[in-house]
């Protein structure tokens, strides 16, 4: 009876996983930053971006947009930074074959224009599958970026010090 109870946990989880990927959302902000004065922002482009940044960039483009910001090129309120970093994880089954998928960890930084400190930082936290299509992945990446930013500009963790 204990190892059926314990195999029907698993799947649960399993089966919760697979229908929502974005599993672990978390917030941090700077208590002394007055978010209501923000209300213009433009990307901060260092590097070259893939197709699932750019996807991502686009879908925070969109929640952004719809709490009333605005991007402009020129003397925004605030800069972002977004990144992606992928672990690929391997699950052992008990009859001895194994599953794979990435843990994918999306990072979004808010940061002040002239020092570069970070105002604001989201991350999300969810597992990718090889069998996802592009338009699988369009929509975990727009579930993500509004998960990360349901609670945005308020937040519940504040930093005691700006952290970079």
């Amino acid at each position: 009876m204990r190892k059926w109870s314990t195999w029907l946990v698993l799947g649960l989880m399993v089966s919760i996983l697979n229908c929502s990927p974005v599993y672990n959302v978390s917030h941090e902000y700077n208590g002394k930053v007055d978010f209501t004065r923000l209300k213009t922002y433009n990307w901060l482009s260092i590097r070259s971006k893939g197709a699932m940044e750019r996807g991502f960039e686009a879908a925070i483009n969109v929640q952004l947009e719809a709490k009333g910001y605005r991007r402009i090129l020129e003397n925004p309120d605030f800069i972002i930074d977004a990144g992606m970093r992928s672990n690929q994880i391997q699950l052992r089954a008990s009859g001895g074959g194994t599953d794979s998928y990435l843990e994918e960890m999306l990072v979004l930084r808010f940061m002040n224009v002239k020092s570069n400190k970070v105002l604001w930082k989201g991350e999300a936290k969810g597992m990718l599958y090889a069998q996802y299509t592009s338009e699988e992945l369009n929509e975990l990446m727009n579930e993500a970026a509004k998960e990360i930013l349901k609670e945005f500009p308020s937040t519940s963790v504040k930093w005691k010090e700006v952290q970079r």
